[in-house]
């Protein structure tokens, strides 16, 4: 298995600390570290850089699949939350995965409209990390328009208006290099979307199914 790195502090030592990936809460813009009483599905090894200062590197072992694609084999459940070793989860999106900008929202809205709204930010969130600089933060707003939508699956209103609101504040910032949003992305539908399930969500009222599945391009 192939091999990836992550800085950490050089007090964060394996012998008190075991460390993964979690994205459950992933706001779209990258993941964080989470440190949990239960044993690391994939072992880690601390080692120091030379010429590094206070730093430890974790280099961790990486899960693939059966054809040597990199993909995180802890099962989740619809809503992306982590289920017990063993358990039988939903799908996982490749680590890897890296699709064109059309296949990508051809997927991502197929995935929002099967009520799998964390697997469809996985998706966007690869074309985040994979499409060109000026794109990023309209994939990025995408990306946090569907953990809106999963936070509210996940009955958190408050995460899920925080997401929302970020999501709504990139679109409306992103500029796009000709005179329409490229890839037929809907700006104006999908602002006028989140901002609808805001104000339900804000008025403590139930979203609706249509409410959870924005229509991302025209």
């Amino acid at each position: 298995m192939r091999k990836y790195s992550q800085m950490l502090p050089v007090h964060a030592t394996y012998a008190h600390h075991r460390w993964w990936f979690d994205r459950s809460d992933c706001d779209g813009v990258g993941r964080r570290f989470t440190t949990i009483g239960a044993a690391s599905p994939a072992p880690a090894q601390l080692v120091h850089r030379p010429g590094s200062v206070g730093i430890m590197e974790a280099v961790v072992e990486r899960d693939r699949d059966s054809a040597g694609r990199a993909r995180n084999a802890r099962p989740r459940d619809r809503l992306g939350r982590p289920l017990p070793a063993g358990s039988v989860g939903v799908a996982r999106i490749p680590d890897d995965l890296d699709l064109p900008p059309q296949q990508t929202l051809s997927f991502a809205q197929q995935l929002l409209d099967a009520g799998l709204a964390f697997n469809a930010h996985e998706v966007l969130e690869a074309a985040w990390k994979n499409g060109p600089l000026a794109e990023r933060s309209l994939w990025q707003a995408l990306a946090q328009l569907a953990v809106g939508v999963t936070h509210v699956q996940r009955g958190n209103p408050t995460g899920a208006v925080r997401l929302l609101t970020r999501a709504m504040s990139r679109l409306t910032a992103y500029r796009p290099d000709g005179e329409s949003m490229p890839y037929g992305i809907d700006r104006v539908g999908l602002l006028a979307h989140a901002e609808s399930l805001i104000a339900t969500l804000a008025a403590g009222g139930e979203p609706t199914a249509d409410d959870l599945r924005p229509r991302l391009r025209s």
